[in-house]
């Protein structure tokens, strides 16, 4: 699967990120942090829950994928939190995909760059 889809998806992309850029104080520390903290806690462990937990994780990673590939402004606004994820995942018991998905979260915020947060 491609997290860009089409052409025709890029400005629309681009416009969504653009105005969370202007929303990331309130919609990124105090909405998605938590959550996204909340949900990779949670996905630890094989029970019923944990892996609904981590596929719910993964989802969101990949939405959020999406947006930072499609705005540079954002990235630099996403990329402490997308370092701390990834520095959490590989810290806990977590399955392989799930890992997968927090690195690449990490890589699209351009935390694993020569001057990224990692």
């Amino acid at each position: 699967h491609n997290l860009a889809g089409s052409e025709h998806l890029w400005p629309s992309g681009r416009i969504v990120a653009r105005q969370l850029v202007v929303l990331w104080p309130r919609f990124g520390f105090r909405l998605l942090a938590p959550h996204l903290r909340r949900l990779l806690t949670a996905a630890e462990g094989l029970s019923k829950a944990s892996m609904d937990a981590a596929r719910e994780f993964r989802r969101d990673l990949r939405t959020l994928g999406w947006l930072l590939h499609h705005s540079y402004e954002l990235r630099q606004h996403a990329r402490p939190l997308c370092a701390e994820l990834a520095i959490r995942a590989a810290r806990m018991n977590h399955r392989p995909e799930t890992l997968a998905a927090t690195v690449g979260i990490a890589a699209n915020s351009g935390a694993l760059d020569d001057r990224g947060a990692l």
